[in-house]
């Protein structure tokens, strides 16, 4: 498959190829919702500065400095919030949220199999069991587990039902095994006690999507960057969602010149996929134009076209794909 996605610094649902690569849709998920946000990568003012010069007695028992590390990683300050953790556990190793959330700013860090040894040591601690199991199968997931880790996301979720995260994972993962009921409902439930989170409402969205139910994966989409305007996997879904609608012209709203090559690409592969290939040919065709360097990328996809074209495709009205089958057909590099 010759389909490019958006550079993003949050990787998307899609499991679009890129550069050869593949994307796969629990995992790109799970990502998300362990970054938490990007917000806020200043450092910490001098008020927190402050509040962090604490004396080694205070480290031990003090929650408030826990406090500070807990909003620094809400808040994607990764060092400040790895700073904090390290200083507690130098005074106090055996601080247990100190090293739950030294695991999580792994997690953060994209560093799931030093993260899966810190959750795994905790799993079996009570107070901190539930975000544990949480954690640990978050981190599996990440690293192509998926059976062991929706025993933990499970376990987690039916100790602590609040856990959003957990949920969140466990959509991404029904959605990779097209049991969509569940996927939903999962969602649901993350949104339940994370309401108006972007990308919760993405992974909602590109799960309709998937399904091929476009008019609710186009809301989620909208409503996710109203929350989000610069949520590039929204973004680049909603564009998908438009284009497989047979929205074309709408899938191109808001598109920056750095993104329109990519753009007129997709649309054109999606296009394809529909089996409008009159369509799809103009927008292939508009990419090499706009970008030469799209020529490898369009050219591959214009010879797939041309090939449909000798099986006797018939042009709109007879997809011989669904939006599913855009999500997963393109082969591991």
């Amino acid at each position: 498959m010759q389909a490019e996605s958006l550079p993003s610094s949050r990787q998307d649902r899609s499991s679009l190829r890129i550069h050869g690569r593949r994307r796969q849709p629990g995992v790109a998920a799970v990502i998300l919702c362990v970054s938490l946000s990007l917000g806020g990568c200043a450092g910490v003012d001098g008020a927190d500065e402050a509040k962090m010069m604490v004396t080694p007695e205070a480290a031990r028992v003090s929650p408030e400095v826990i406090e500070l590390a807990k909003t620094a990683l809400a808040e994607n300050r990764l060092k400040d919030a790895e700073r904090l953790s390290d200083r507690i556990l130098l005074m106090d190793s055996k601080n247990l949220e100190a090293r739950l959330l030294r695991g999580e700013v792994l997690l953060a860090k994209g560093k799931p199999n030093r993260a899966m040894a810190i959750f795994s040591g905790l799993q079996d601690l009570p107070e901190v069991s539930a975000r544990a199991r949480q954690g640990l199968g978050i981190a599996m997931l990440l690293t192509g587990t998926p059976g062991p880790a929706v025993g933990h996301l499970k376990a987690a979720v039916e100790a602590d039902p609040t856990l959003w995260r957990a949920w969140n994972a466990l959509g991404s993962y029904h959605d990779t095994q097209g049991a969509w009921a569940e996927a939903i409902e999962a969602y649901d439930l993350a949104l339940a006690e994370h309401p108006n989170d972007a990308m919760i409402l993405n992974n909602r969205g590109f799960s309709y999507f998937m399904q091929g139910r476009m008019d609710e994966a186009i809301t989620d989409m909208e409503r996710a960057l109203r929350l989000d305007p610069e949520l590039k996997p929204a973004q680049f879904n909603l564009r998908l969602a438009h284009a497989w609608s047979g929205r074309y012209v709408r899938a191109l709203t808001g598109v920056t010149d750095e993104d329109l090559p990519r753009v007129l690409n997709n649309i054109g592969y999606v296009a394809m996929m529909r089996g409008d290939l009159e369509n799809a040919e103009a927008y292939l065709m508009r990419a090499m134009e706009v970008d030469p360097t799209f020529n490898e990328t369009a050219w591959q996809n214009l010879a797939r076209l041309r090939h449909m074209r000798e099986l006797g495709v018939v042009e709109t009205g007879s997809p011989p794909m669904t939006p599913r089958d855009i999500t997963a057909a393109a082969p591991g590099g």
